[in-house]
């Protein structure tokens, strides 16, 4: 691994080899692990807390989107976190299966509106039983980049 710096002010963290993760960044990804001149996203705020997924019907196909808290920022920011399933943390990315039984599948994703985080329900019952209703904990991380 080196750090180096050059007569320009850039500074970079890359693997063994050659100087072109230095001079070149956008060309040496596999080798980059920081560069000064590439911007980073930065978390601005964690929003922790739990979504309550309602009881659901037999028999039916459910999609519903439940509001979250406010996220604090100016426009629609680029959010990314877990959710804690069981002790077990699991990336919230994409639609999520939080319940999976008996003919009942129950995903839940991530997104924002330009004022507070949302989570997107969708439900599928199918067979002779309804499902109780969740509580799905979560960690978000709020980002500085505006979508």
């Amino acid at each position: 691994m080196k750090l180096k710096s050059d007569s320009f002010g850039r500074l970079a963290i890359y693997t063994d080899g050659n100087d072109t993760p230095l001079t070149n960044p956008t060309t040496s990804f596999s080798r980059l692990k920081f560069h000064s001149d590439l911007e980073y996203i930065n978390i601005v705020s964690v929003i922790r807390g739990s979504v309550t997924l309602p009881a659901r019907a037999a028999n039916g196909r459910y999609t519903q989107t439940h509001d979250g808290p406010a996220h604090g920022r100016s426009g629609i920011p680029f959010v990314m976190g877990f959710l804690n399933m069981g002790g077990t943390n699991v990336a919230f990315a994409g639609s999520v299966p939080v319940f999976v039984a008996s003919g009942t599948t129950r995903l839940l994703s991530l997104g924002a509106s330009n004022s507070r985080l949302l989570f997107h329900e969708q439900t599928v019952c199918s067979g002779g039983a309804g499902v109780s209703a969740l509580g799905v904990s979560y960690t978000v991380y709020v980002t500085d980049e505006v979508l």
